[in-house]
């Protein structure tokens, strides 16, 4: 039969055991939020703001439901906006055509296009394997762009955030420029790896 020192003693040990595993889970949720907080691009640091309207996918009379994204008058979050467009053959056409609107502002709702002017998609290349969009824009993406961090952001915002909320099944997007990888649109965010479609839903 045990004393009462060694029942103390016992359970002083539990206790120091629980506190420690307690400890442990701690810093690893700790951990695991850091490293995904410093694995963000540089692009994805502007403010997302909730959706402002319904996202169902409606398709009526050969149109369908979409949600485009552009800048508000302040230049400081992304607005949506949704839409009834045609209903296209593929996925391909459907992400192109999906795309283009985005490139004229709506001064009536004070939202801006995010995008220089001229500039527009011209080919959509889908590697379904992959899960992996291939955008080929005009050259006036890179060469009518206004520079700055926060336009570049922007810019990007409104491309990645309507990949990704009209093509869910998509995980990353690569950017091209009359056909070709550029490192920048304007000198500040790295475009030559593929965006992640996942973290701008």
């Amino acid at each position: 039969m045990m004393t009462a020192a060694e029942t103390k003693r016992r359970a002083t040990g539990r206790g120091f055991w629980w506190t420690l595993v307690v400890l442990v889970l701690v810093l690893a949720v700790a951990a695991a939020f850091l490293a995904w907080y410093l694995s963000r691009g540089p692009g994805e640091e502007l403010r997302l703001v909730p959706l402002t309207q319904d996202v169902g996918t409606r398709e009526l009379a050969g149109t369908r439901g979409v949600v485009l994204f552009f800048i508000d008058s302040y230049g400081e979050a992304t607005v949506s906006r949704e839409l009834q467009l045609p209903s296209r053959a593929t996925t391909e056409d459907e992400s192109r055509a999906d795309l283009a609107p985005l490139c004229d502002a709506d001064p009536g709702r004070n939202t801006d296009s995010a995008l220089p002017p001229d500039a527009r998609p011209t080919s959509v290349f889908l590697d379904r394997d992959a899960g992996q969009v291939v955008v080929d824009w005009t050259r006036e993406l890179v060469s009518a762009h206004p520079g700055g961090s926060g336009s570049e952001q922007a810019t990007l915002a409104v491309i990645l955030r309507t990949l990704a909320w009209n093509f869910p099944e998509l995980g990353s997007c690569v950017l091209l420029v009359d056909g070709a990888q550029v490192e920048t649109l304007a000198g500040h965010v790295d475009t030559s790896r593929p965006f992640d479609l996942g973290r701008w839903r």
